[in-house]
């Protein structure tokens, strides 16, 4: 009898037994909410040190210009640009030799005008910030240019159209850029050339 009531028990137990070990099996839910924000950086502000060479029927000047940059990147490798540069001329005694508003497009060869960047929120704290390294790019832009020049009694203007030749790379973890270009204007009906080489810093956001 004993031996009877023992078996039947454990065929009672045997059922229960075999379900728990196919139930799945049950976590607590996290405390933690994970994001990963992923961006795109478009625009890139950049400043330049140049030296300009001005060559007109009247003669050539040389002056040193800063520039101002903006490129805005509509695609990868393509990219709207804007800029304002005003020329110092040291002949005949420090003066400003003419001011420079460029309008274009630029156009990446090699490299690209979008960086990405990641940030990690845990529970809607900000815990890492990565960003894709500085990568060399090899850019070539055009631009239409309306200039003024400083003349003797009066504001000169001039319009024309410039060809430019880029070459970003990194540098002490910072995003360098070396330039030329040249451009062609149009002052009081004669054609004036203009050529410029600089060096510059560029910032992505």
């Amino acid at each position: 009898m004993r031996d009877f009531v023992l078996a039947f028990i454990f065929c009672l137990a045997l059922p229960a037994h075999a379900a728990d070990e196919t139930a799945e099996p049950t976590f607590a839910p996290s405390e933690y909410r994970v994001d990963v924000d992923v961006r795109e950086r478009r625009l890139m502000l950049g400043l330049y040190g140049q030296i300009t060479q001005f060559s007109g029927t009247n003669g050539s000047l040389q002056g040193y210009t800063i520039e101002a940059v903006a490129d805005y990147a509509i695609r990868p490798s393509w990219a709207a640009q804007v800029s304002l540069g005003q020329a110092i001329s040291s002949q005949g005694g420090l003066s400003v030799m003419f001011t420079d508003l460029r309008a274009g497009f630029g156009y990446a060869v090699s490299g690209s005008f979008m960086r990405q960047s990641s940030l990690l929120n845990v529970n809607n704290r900000e815990v890492l910030a990565t960003a894709q390294p500085v990568q060399p790019a090899f850019i070539v832009d055009v631009g239409v240019d309306q200039v003024m020049f400083n003349g003797t009694s009066r504001l000169v203007p001039g319009t024309g159209g410039s060809l430019g030749l880029r070459y970003d790379f990194k540098m002490w973890d910072m995003r360098l850029s070396a330039m030329g270009r040249y451009g062609q204007l149009l002052i009081s009906g004669e054609m004036a050339t203009v050529m410029t080489v600089g060096l510059g810093a560029l910032f992505d956001f």
